[in-house]
């Protein structure tokens, strides 16, 4: 961030891919991006399918998840290093999800609810 002002990706489909042997990773891992759509995807066994912070306008629609072990989707404010500096500021809003179906391989949580804005 500089003068208030954070660089961001934008408008990033990811579409109809297959996704394999990443157990003990995240499938997709979303840092400072906006309007970002996951559709039509397919993940097999991996720890969680998405990983999100400080993005903006992010849609997960009708993906497959194999053998997830932790969560469908994770998102946060903090850092990585547990840092809260930019909670409650606005940089990580509007996740929708919408038809995900997931096959379980240990303990799911979804973090959040199905829309956070």
């Amino acid at each position: 961030m500089k003068d208030g002002i954070t660089a961001r990706v934008k408008n990033i489909p990811i579409l109809d891919n297959i996704f394999e042997g990443l157990s003990t990773a995240e499938t997709m891992y979303l840092s400072f991006c906006e309007d970002v759509l996951i559709r039509g995807n397919i993940s097999n066994t991996t720890s969680r399918f998405v990983m999100g912070y400080y993005s903006i306008n992010v849609l997960v629609k009708d993906n497959l998840v194999n053998g997830i072990t932790k969560e469908v989707v994770y998102v946060s404010d903090a850092t990585a290093d547990g840092s809260t500096s930019y909670v409650g500021l606005g940089y990580t809003k509007d996740y929708r999800l919408v038809g995900i179906e997931w096959r379980i391989v240990g303990v799911v949580y979804l973090i959040g609810v199905a829309w956070m804005g």
